[in-house]
Order: C-alpha cells, then sequence, then structure tokens
C-alpha cells in the first residue's frame, strides 16, 4: 500500500522543498519573461495598427506573474519555517544542553545524560513561569514609573 504524496511531502524538510521549488521557478520565470514578450510584441502591433486589437491572441500575463509570486510564496514560507527551527534548535542547545529521550517515559538508571519526555517538559514550564514572572515584574516597574521619572 503507497503512502499518500501529501504525507510523503510533509516528511520533506524544508530546505529540501525549496531545492525542489527551485527548478519551478526558474521555468515560471521564464514562462512569465516569455509571456512579458509576446505581450509587448503583441501591443506594438496593435498600437502601429498593423494588427486589431480583437484579432490579437494576447497571452495572459497577470496568471503568469500570478504564478511566480505563489512559487517564491512557498519558497519564502520554507526558508523561514527552516530558519525559525535552526533558531529554535540553537535556543535548545544553549538552554537545555542536556538531549531529549522522546521515546522513553521513565529515564534509565544508567543514563544521566539524557532527559526524559516529562522531566523536558516539566523544565519547559518552569522556564515559562520564570519568564512570565520577569514579564510582569518589568510591567509593573513601568507603570509605577512616573512622567517626572
Amino acid at each position: 500500500m503507497q503512502a499518500n504524496p501529501v504525507q510523503q511531502q510533509d516528511k520533506i524538510d524544508n530546505v529540501s522543498k525549496v531545492k525542489i521549488l527551485t527548478p519551478q521557478l526558474r521555468d515560471i520565470l521564464a514562462s512569465t519573461l516569455r509571456t512579458a514578450a509576446q505581450t509587448i510584441q503583441a501591443n506594438n502591433l496593435i498600437d502601429s495598427g498593423s494588427l486589431k486589437a480583437n484579432d490579437a491572441q494576447i497571452p495572459r500575463l497577470d496568471k503568469s506573474i500570478e504564478e511566480f509570486f505563489a512559487i517564491c510564496d512557498q519558497i519564502e514560507y520554507n526558508l523561514k519555517t527552516a530558519m525559525e527551527c535552526y533558531q529554535q534548535s540553537a535556543s535548545n542547545q544553549r538552554y537545555l544542553p542536556l538531549p531529549v529521550a522522546p521515546n522513553r517515559i521513565e529515564p534509565h538508571p544508567q543514563d544521566n545524560n539524557a532527559l526524559s519526555y516529562p522531566q523536558y517538559v516539566t523544565s519547559i514550564r518552569s522556564q515559562i513561569s520564570y519568564l512570565k514572572e520577569v514579564h510582569d515584574l518589568l510591567l509593573n516597574a513601568s507603570q509605577n514609573i512616573g512622567p517626572n521619572e
């Protein structure tokens, strides 16, 4: 039984998706430029009187540009997501240097170098509550500062 193509595409990382979209972007850009050249040529023939506006088969430039920007948006989305994943991984390495063992519920007695998933969740919750307290303290301090100070 074959997997759904959407599920297979979700398993591909964001950088690989960008690599897949790059040749498509190049092809669509070439097509858009070709369409723009045909449109300019048809408009030139209409303006010079060689061709009537009703007889001209002017290609749709707006659709070509729309396809081009759709691919650009997909590439931008994937690059932003990849950057965010990288930043999150860097923050994880900086603030939580122990690796997380997501497949174990209870920590192994021999493995003191890894956190179990429940320990990880508890650590993250404590960090969030600490940051909320700091945020509230700073907010209260900024409200207590008067315009004269």
